[in-house]
């Protein structure tokens, strides 16, 4: 307790306490601007036209006033029929044969048909539905009741997506979860759209989205160096402070700790930002002072608590972790193919 601060000569630093009290405050809620119909096309990537374009795989059900398309179909649905669209990207009817489908609107494909049936009855009927949609894809990954693969079918939504997934669970982290859109994040918040209510930012599901809502219990901290119990430190619901990371690894390790020296390294693995403290402004202001996700907390013996010995003391565990979530990332990506 407070008697650590009896061992030896204490240093102040005064200025690092108040660099990490502030640092550590919740940062504003980021907002977004609403978007304009016109930027959604540059900003979420949506293409201009929004209609659903039929893909190799998907059973359109077609029909029409002519008897040959009277229950044309190779499949069906309950008591629907159907018909594949084609390796080749095609669908055959009989007597009018191969007519290209994939790429096409529903529209346009209706279009198409009533041409090529005018030369058996003038103003023909004729109906295109998708049926099955199975040539378009996006996955729906992490906290959420049912993750997997999902089908595209130009309706659905970001909202949507989440709801036919089952919903969030009670661990879901929507602050930091994200859409990976063709290799990029696109720049939304999910807590935005699903918990705010920024509907401007929701977008529809494109072939290859992935949805991925983290869990709180990902967020973690790392204690290490001179302390009973080194190791990786969870944050429940994404919040710890200094006083309760050190207080999870036991505590100082009163023989070897150099108590004029708790430092904490926060940031990016490469360049990050270094705050040092002693034991007695640990005791003092340590249960004001809130930790951020992936911060490192290295007590180490005397003029040894530089960065590289942090990083030679935490990397196990980082490599444990990442090798972890790898494997657990793998398993649910090639489930949901």
């Amino acid at each position: 307790g407070l008697g650590a601060c009896s061992k030896g000569p204490i240093h102040q630093h005064p200025q690092d306490v108040r660099r990490l009290i502030r640092d550590g405050r919740p940062e504003p809620e980021v907002r977004f601007a609403p978007i304009s119909p016109n930027e959604r096309i540059s900003v979420l990537g949506e293409p201009a036209e929004k209609a659903y374009r039929i893909g190799i795989g998907d059973i359109l059900h077609v029909q029409g006033d002519l008897p040959f398309l009277e229950g044309f179909g190779e499949t069906t649905k309950g008591e629907i029929a159907g018909t594949h669209v084609k390796p080749d990207g095609q669908i055959y009817l009989p007597q009018v044969g191969g007519v290209p489908a994939s790429g096409r609107s529903v529209i346009q494909l209706q279009d198409e048909l009533r041409k090529r049936l005018a030369k058996f009855r003038e103003n023909p009927y004729v109906s295109v539905d998708v049926l099955e949609y199975r040539s378009q894809q996006f996955h729906v990954l992490g906290e959420v009741d049912q993750p997997g693969t999902y089908p595209v079918n130009g309706r659905t939504s970001l909202v949507g997506a989440v709801a036919g997934s089952g919903g969030l669970t009670p661990k879901a982290h929507l602050d930091t979860a994200y859409v990976l859109r063709r290799g990029k994040v696109l720049p939304l918040s999910l807590a935005d759209v699903l918990v705010r209510g920024d509907m401007t930012r929701d977008t529809l599901m494109q072939h290859g989205d992935i949805v991925y809502v983290p869990s709180y219990e990902e967020a973690r901290v790392f204690v290490v160096g001179q302390v009973e119990e080194p190791g990786p430190v969870p944050m429940p619901k994404g919040r710890l402070t200094l006083a309760g990371a050190i207080g999870a690894a036991r505590g100082l390790d009163f023989e070897t700790a150099d108590y004029n020296s708790i430092r904490v390294f926060r940031g990016s693995w490469a360049n990050p930002s270094c705050y040092t403290i002693s034991a007695c402004e640990l005791y003092a202001y340590g249960e004001g002072i809130q930790l951020k996700d992936g911060d490192r907390i290295i007590v180490a013996p005397t003029q040894q608590a530089t960065y590289k010995k942090t990083l030679d003391l935490t990397m196990p565990y980082v490599l444990s972790l990442t090798s972890t979530a790898l494997a657990a990332a793998g398993i649910a990506i090639a489930a949901s193919r």
